[in-house]
């Protein structure tokens, strides 16, 4: 017996600016549920994002002379840009598009990394195009601001300009200089094929792949519409199980797990064998099985006081330094029902390197 119920539980969408695309980021919960062989109720979510690049915008430019440009062929779709190393650091670069994941919190189409420490050194939102001053050489300048102004004098923001040079030879991008002048201004100088002209102007957009992340997941309300006990017997425990039996049969599915009330109730069950104990201690250290955001429970956030999210939090993240000599390092709070101050601050002070929400109104 298989009953499968699709059932769209959130779909938030959040819209970015660049220069070059309006990004649309969707986030949505699939409810899958199935009956094992016992008919007892198996209850998994699968969530993915999908970023997906809703309208380009033409990476083009009419220079003084007339000459036509299209620089979309150097954009990279992947966001991980082009790398060059400077006297200052090294620079992940992008061509009318931002870097992945942005740099120092904030969305950049340069970033400057030095000695553990980032800074956008340029907004590819505020990016504009210009010719060259003067010469026989064919391209264009393409210049970056907006940038962060931490140790710049009189807190000039970081800027970046691009000396794009045509050269027929070049059918990948080099960069063939990197420099920085004391006003926080970072000079690179490139050569590509892409920078020779074209006739007639090609207003082409910057087409980029859809990307599509599966995060198969599990969120188990610690009370709710039955008890704490009710759930566990009914469902939690089946999960666990069943999960752990999935993963160790094949190596590429990956899980990951919050609520440590539900998973302290499963670890110390007289009926987890040691056999499944050890299973799970192994897909923990190969990073098939994660603990995200790692509480007693995954916490509303409007009627929680500080002290108690705290006082949770800490709870769950001593079991599992104590048994798995873990500390999650993502987040997962998708099902908080209003929102406050004091949850961000502890998701901050927990120093998470990633946060998966979605906020129901």
């Amino acid at each position: 017996l298989l009953v499968i119920v699709i059932i769209i539980t959130s779909v938030v969408v959040f819209q970015h600016r660049t220069i070059l695309p309006s990004m649309m980021v969707k986030m949505a919960n699939i409810i899958f549920i199935t009956t094992s062989s016992s008919l007892c109720l198996l209850v998994l979510y699968i969530s993915f994002i999908v970023v997906d690049v809703a309208e380009g915008y033409p990476c083009t430019f009419k220079d003084n002379k007339g000459d036509y440009y299209d620089l979309s062929p150097l954009s990279d779709c992947s966001f991980k840009g082009y790398t060059a190393n400077g006297t200052d650091g090294l620079f992940i670069l992008n061509i009318c598009q931002n870097v992945n994941g942005g740099c120092g919190g904030q969305n950049s189409g340069v970033c400057q990394t030095e000695n553990g420490k980032s800074w956008n050194a340029g907004a590819a939102s505020e990016g504009s195009f210009s010719s060259l001053s003067s010469g026989t050489d064919k391209g264009v300048i393409l210049a970056y601001v907006g940038g962060s102004n931490q140790g710049c004098p009189a807190n000039r923001a970081r800027s970046s300009v691009f000396t794009i040079l045509c050269d027929p030879s070049a059918k990948t991008p080099v960069i063939t200089a990197v420099n920085e002048n004391p006003q926080c201004q970072y000079n690179f100088v490139i050569k590509s094929a892409s920078a020779c002209p074209t006739t007639p102007a090609p207003q082409q957009k910057v087409e980029c792949p859809l990307y599509v992340w599966l995060v198969p997941h599990t969120h188990d309300d610690v009370g709710w519409l039955q008890t704490i006990d009710g759930y566990y017997e009914n469902q939690v425990k089946h999960i666990l199980d069943t999960v752990v039996a999935s993963l160790q049969a094949n190596p590429d599915r990956r899980f990951i797990y919050v609520e440590q009330a539900y998973f302290w109730r499963w670890w110390t069950d007289s009926r987890t064998t040691d056999n499944q104990r050890t299973a799970l201690t192994n897909l923990v250290k190969n990073k098939q099985f994660e603990f995200v955001l790692g509480g007693w429970t995954m916490p509303d956030e409007a009627c929680t006081t500080y002290g108690a999210d705290v006082d949770q939090l800490t709870l769950g993240h001593q079991f599992l330094l104590q048994n798995f000599d873990v500390k999650p390092t993502k987040g997962w709070q998708i099902d908080p029902f209003g929102s406050s101050s004091g949850a961000w601050l502890n998701f901050f002070t927990l120093t998470f390197r990633a946060l998966g929400r979605s906020q129901y109104m």
